[in-house]
């Protein structure tokens, strides 16, 4: 009688692994275009610094300059230095509660823009 061979099983095997392969071949060439595409976007290094260079222009000269002015109002001319404090365009930036020989008042920090940077 005859026996089967192993070979007879070994042919779909190689079947499946050929197009494994060429499977993988193909994604392969899928990805390495998409890469492709990917760099091409990307901006040449002289263009970067040239569009960095353009930021830091703008950027230097629409920076307005600051003065500042810290004020001690106690707690009953709080509401009034306030008033005149904003009236002459000053800021408040920061401030905290202090307290001198018992006397209870604020530390307080305006600021506001130089009159010469103010457009």
């Amino acid at each position: 009688m005859f026996a089967p061979s192993s070979r007879s099983f070994d042919i779909p095997r190689i079947l499946i692994l050929a197009l494994l392969c060429i499977v993988v071949i193909e994604l392969g060439l899928i990805l390495n275009e998409q890469q492709k595409a990917a760099v091409d976007d990307r901006l040449s290094a002289a263009e970067s610094a040239k569009l960095l260079e353009g930021i830091a222009a703008n950027t230097a000269t629409d920076r307005p300059k600051w003065e500042y002015h810290i004020a001690t109002p106690n707690d009953p001319l709080f509401d009034q230095e306030m008033d005149v404090l904003g009236a002459e365009g000053w800021e408040l930036v920061a401030a905290r509660r202090a307290s001198s020989a018992g006397v209870m008042s604020y530390e307080i920090i305006f600021k506001r823009p130089v009159a010469s940077s103010v457009r």
